[in-house]
């Protein structure tokens, strides 16, 4: 409700939105604003949790969880079904946001200014929504100082995903972690019993061989190859997390 005042009270033809914690380079607006062709009506941004502030083992996981997160989000982008963005780094016409209604009822929400909104543009505007790759556009962030906030942040993000207007995509969330729950309970049944339960922990291998496969691409893209060797202890965690 407070970014949609705000909307009111601007006249400019593109929105631009970042956090409180986040900071953003000098050449934020130009690069991002060089993403708007004609059809494009949003533009989502790539966001970092800062270098100098991984001074933990915890700050790196988090980085490299991050990292797959945007990675599959610019990878969804790109394959034409929009699913989630982070409103720590957004652009959108004024045009698109009113013909998508504003935030609607994603205005009671704790979250979903960012993932709604781009859902809704998608589904119910013509414009198109693209992923800004170039590090001209990276907004970095401040991670989370224990596992306490970590995980609240955590679940004020998942709060919003049964509000998606995408219906299939809650139902896939859904599937996905059913699959998880069932993996928590299956997958030590697996490791000592492999030749009579084998299916969980063929599941886990081939979950972290494409997991693996998104965050190697995305630690090029996003030049963090540094975080690539946490990746095993990350996938531990992961199916609990």
């Amino acid at each position: 409700a407070a970014i949609e005042m705000g909307i009111r009270h601007s006249r400019g033809e593109l929105i631009f939105t970042t956090d409180g914690d986040c900071v953003v380079p000098p050449t934020w607006v130009k690069a991002m604003a060089s993403y708007f062709s004609p059809s494009i009506g949003m533009v989502a941004g790539c966001t970092e949790f800062s270098r100098t502030e991984e001074r933990s083992l915890f700050h790196k996981l988090q980085s490299l969880e991050f990292l797959g997160i945007v990675t599959a989000e610019a990878g969804a982008i790109g394959a034409g079904f929009p699913a989630t963005c982070s409103g720590s780094n957004l652009a959108y016409r004024r045009e698109a946001f009113e013909q998508a209604g504003g935030f609607g009822k994603g205005k009671r929400l704790v979250s979903g200014d960012d993932d709604i909104l781009m859902q809704t543009i998608h589904k119910k505007t013509p414009w198109k929504v693209v992923f800004a790759t170039a590090p001209e556009t990276f907004v970095q962030a401040q991670p989370p100082a224990n596992i306490g906030s970590f995980l609240h942040q955590r679940a004020r993000w998942a709060s919003k995903c049964a509000h998606y207007p995408q219906r299939w995509l809650v139902a896939l969330l859904g599937a996905i972690f059913l699959y998880f729950c069932l993996m928590l309970f299956a997958l030590p049944l697996s490791l000592c019993h492999f030749s009579q339960f084998p299916a969980p922990l063929i599941c886990f291998s081939l979950k972290a061989a494409a997991e693996l496969t998104v965050v190697w691409t995305g630690s090029i893209l996003f030049h963090r190859l540094d975080l690539l060797p946490l990746f095993p202890l990350a996938e531990i965690f992961h199916i609990p997390y």
